[in-house]
């Protein structure tokens, strides 16, 4: 029988791999909303070279008290910029097609990055909320509990939460990374606009099939 330091041992072992992954997804979506942070300060600032204007505009980005609020803010506020010179255009009676398709395409990335950012935020919170327990199947691992139905845990049930984790932080790395690209974009104003990135697939199957909870 193992004494009680050694099952501590054990249950360590077995919750490192979780809460690495658990910490690198958490890393990289904090990652993701300082590039929206950065992103709606270039499609705000008129000069990104003003500090005043510059701290203005952070104090009310943080003065919004959740992540999805900033995020809908930036849908706003992207959808208001990336209209305003082909609304001017409209009221003078003129229509130049490449003005027009550049706003239409810089909204379409950032409403992309918005939309997808809203998904994989409600990901991230399953990920952070999901109870979990011992199950030995050969080896010792953790499982979605789902016992007590609790509903993140019944949608998770028999998947792979290390591979659950791992694609929702490669899909939060893609997103943020795009992020980054558009924002250089509009404040460099040089170069092609950048390419969407692929979507990660999925990574790999569940490996608990059979066992028993512990």
């Amino acid at each position: 029988m193992k004494s009680q330091v050694e099952l501590e041992k054990v249950f360590s072992d077995v919750l490192e791999p979780y809460t690495a992954e658990l910490g690198r997804l958490l890393h990289n979506w904090n990652d993701l909303h300082i590039a929206l942070t950065y992103l709606f300060l270039a499609i705000s600032q008129s000069d990104p070279l003003d500090g005043n204007e510059r701290d203005l505009f952070l104090a009310i980005w943080n003065a919004v008290p959740n992540d999805r609020l900033q995020r809908q803010m930036l849908k706003r506020v992207a959808e208001v910029r990336f209209s305003r010179i082909s609304n001017r255009m409209a009221e003078d009676g003129i229509i130049i097609d490449a003005i027009q398709d550049h706003e239409a395409m810089l909204l379409t990335e950032v409403i992309w990055i918005v939309d997808s950012s809203n998904v994989l935020g409600r990901k991230r919170d399953d990920s952070a909320h999901l109870p979990v327990t011992l199950f030995y199947s050969g080896t010792l691992m953790l499982i979605p509990d789902d016992e007590t139905g609790h509903p993140i845990a019944q949608a998770l049930k028999d998947k792979d939460i290390l591979a659950e984790f791992n694609l929702t932080r490669s899909r939060v790395s893609v997103v943020r990374n795009h992020a980054w690209a558009v924002e250089r974009y509009l404040t460099n104003a040089d170069g092609p606009l950048p390419q969407r990135p692929v979507w990660p697939a999925s990574l790999r199957p569940s490996k608990h099939k059979d066992g028993k909870a512990v």
